[in-house]
C-alpha cells in the first residue's frame, strides 16, 4: 500500500535496511530515539534475511519500530522501495544501520527541506567514529573523471572537500547513508532503481532528481557518524564485495550514464584485477591473490572455479 499525502500520520518515516548489523543498528536507533525530538517520526527496518537476531533485538528493544521482514536479500535499493510502501512521512530519511546520530539531524534536515522549496534531498554532514570528516557527499553525479578514478581506485576528492562546516550548499550526490527525500519527489523520480543491487544508486538517483528541476544539498548542521563499511562488514579495501561494486558501475556505464566510456572503464577494470592478481600471486599473498581473482572473473562475466580460492 502506497499512502497518499491525505493520509500522512508523521512528519518523517526513518527507514533503515538492515543485514546483519544487530549491534550497530542497535546503536543506530539509541541515537535516533535519544536524540529526534523536533519533529513527529516513526521509524521502519527492513531485515534482509539477517541471521544474527537482529529482528528479535529490535522487537524487544524497540517495541514502536515496524519491522518488515524480507525471506531474502533484497539489496539496499529494493529493500528501501519495499520499506517505502509502509511509509506514512512527509519526508522519508533512508538511513544506514551503522550510523550513529551526534544531534538532531532528523529535525534539523527535515526543517530545510520544509524551509527550501526547491531542494528536494538532503544530507548532513557525516564522521568518522573519532568525529574526524568522513566522506559525506559527492560534488559530481556521474562524470569521465570520477568514474576513471573510481575504476583506478584514485580518491577522486579528498574527504575535507566532502566536508563543510559552513553552511548547506549545492552538491552532485549525497552519500547513501543518510538521505532525506521528499516522499512527493521520491515518487515523481520513480524511487530507487533497482537494477543495482548495492551500491551506485545515489548518484542514479540524484541524477534523475536534478533532471526533474530540484537541488541536492549537504546540510552540515546535521552531524552523523558513520562507521563505514559497517553494514556491509568491511575492514579494508580488500575485503569490498568487488562483485556487486563492479556490476553496479557497469550497469551505470553501459545501461544508464556514459554509455560511450563504457569500453574504456571495462578495460581499466580488467587491466588493474589482472595486474593485481599477478603482483599478489608474485608476493604469495593468498588473501589478497583470492581477491583479485574474484574480481576477475566478476569483469569477464564468468563464476569463480570450483578450488580457485585455495
Amino acid at each position: 500500500m502506497n499512502n497518499t499525502c491525505s493520509s500522512l500520520l508523521y512528519t518523517v518515516s526513518v527507514i533503515i535496511v538492515n543485514y546483519n548489523t544487530r549491534d550497530y543498528l542497535d546503536n543506530c536507533l539509541r541515537s535516533l530515539f535519544a536524540l529526534t525530538k523536533g519533529v513527529s517520526f516513526e521509524v521502519i527496518v527492513i531485515d534482509n534475511a539477517s541471521s544474527d537476531d537482529s529482528v528479535r533485538m529490535v522487537k524487544d528493544s524497540y517495541p514502536s519500530v515496524t519491522v518488515i521482514e524480507s525471506d531474502r536479500n533484497l539489496g539496499f535499493g529494493a529493500a528501501n522501495n519495499r520499506a517505502f510502501d509502509e511509509a506514512k512521512g512527509k519526508y522519508i530519511f533512508f538511513l544506514n544501520p551503522d550510523t550513529v546520530l551526534l544531534n538532531d539531524a532528523v529535525s534539523i534536515l527535515a526543517t530545510y527541506l520544509d524551509t527550501t522549496p526547491s531542494v528536494a534531498l538532503c544530507g548532513g554532514n557525516l564522521y568518522t567514529p573519532d568525529e574526524q570528516p568522513n566522506g559525506s557527499y559527492s560534488l559530481f553525479t556521474h562524470s569521465v573523471l570520477r568514474e576513471i578514478c573510481i575504476a583506478l581506485n584514485i580518491p577522486y576528492s579528498d574527504k575535507g572537500e566532502h566536508f563543510n562546516t559552513g553552511h548547506s550548499k549545492p552538491v552532485g550526490t549525497i552519500c547513501g547513508a543518510d538521505m532525506m527525500i521528499k516522499r512527493t519527489v521520491f515518487e515523481k523520480v520513480g524511487r530507487f532503481n533497482e537494477i543495482f543491487f548495492m551500491y551506485y544508486e545515489e548518484p542514479d538517483l540524484c541524477s534523475r532528481i536534478k533532471k526533474a528541476g530540484f537541488a541536492v544539498h549537504s546540510v552540515p548542521e546535521a552531524r552523523i557518524i558513520h562507521f563505514e563499511g559497517g553494514a556491509t562488514h568491511l575492514n579494508t579495501v580488500f575485503d569490498k564485495p568487488s562483485k556487486f561494486f563492479f556490476i553496479s558501475s557497469q550497469l551505470a556505464y553501459s545501461k544508464l550514464h556514459l554509455k560511450l566510456l563504457y569500453p574504456v572503464l571495462w578495460a581499466i577494470h580488467f587491466g588493474k584485477s589482472a595486474l593485481a592478481y599477478l603482483v599478489y600471486s608474485l608476493k604469495k599473498n593468498q588473501r589478497r591473490k583470492v581477491y583479485w581473482l574474484n574480481y576477475l572473473f566478476t569483469v569477464c562475466g564468468k563464476p569463480l572455479p570450483a578450488g580457485a580460492s585455495k
